[in-house]
């Protein structure tokens, strides 16, 4: 049973690393945000919806 467990954990982190270095491949290194969202922007300060405002 500890195996099985084992191996389940083993697949579960290699799919979500492949998932992660899938998405890192596909962004565009851009702010891709909502204007009403700028509260809780994790780009405080660099998104351009900000400069746009000064």
């Amino acid at each position: 049973m500890e195996q099985i467990a084992n191996a389940v954990l083993a697949v579960l982190i290699i799919a979500v690393y492949t998932v992660w270095v899938v998405a890192l491949v596909r962004w565009d290194g851009k702010c891709h945000c909502d204007k009403s969202d700028c509260g809780t922007c994790p780009y405080n300060g660099a998104c351009s919806h900000q400069r746009e405002g000064e």
